[in-house]
């Protein structure tokens, strides 16, 4: 991790595109820099943001596919 994180500050402070792409229209959203809230939930000042519901929701449907660990056992004494 030491060794790799100098080599992406030097490919992002070199990359001569990325002031092209800053406060641009993308096709899932109008600008990558503002937050995703679709709505302000009624009668609170709290947001709904739907990106981390579905990164939630993914994160859970992963953990049911991973199989279980086996179970350890003691050894057999003979």
């Amino acid at each position: 991790m030491v060794l790799q994180m100098p080599v992406f500050i030097g490919f992002f402070l070199h990359d001569p595109q990325r002031h092209r792409i800053a406060r641009r229209e993308f096709p899932l959203g109008r600008d990558l820099a503002k937050p995703d809230t679709l709505f302000m939930i009624p009668g609170t000042s709290f947001p709904f943001n739907l990106l981390p519901l579905l990164m939630g929701a993914t994160m859970l449907w992963q953990s049911h596919l991973t199989p279980a660990s086996p179970a350890w056992t003691r050894p057999s004494k003979r």
